[in-house]
């Protein structure tokens, strides 16, 4: 994985988990499919209101990054609030 990848990917996590402590880092993977489109894995607790606003500010944050730098990123949850 490029540097710069994973430097924008742990960028974005960082800003997201500033705004869902919740969350926690797991990893980043490339899509299987997809060339320069990556999935930043976390863990956490969250309803569905709140998975929902994360998937939201993930997407404005994960859009301009796709523009300025050629980059596509998700953030993939683990909730454990579903596995109870």
């Amino acid at each position: 994985m490029k540097r710069q990848v994973k430097t924008l990917a742990l960028g974005l996590f960082e800003i997201t988990q500033r705004k869902f402590p919740e969350i926690r880092f797991m990893n980043i993977q490339e899509h299987p499919e997809q060339a320069d489109r990556y999935w930043i894995n976390v863990v956490g607790d969250m309803d569905e209101e709140r998975k929902i606003a994360m998937n939201k500010f993930v997407a404005n944050k994960a859009m301009k990054i796709l523009v300025e730098e050629g980059y596509s990123f998700a953030i993939m949850l683990d909730n454990r609030l579903e596995l109870a």
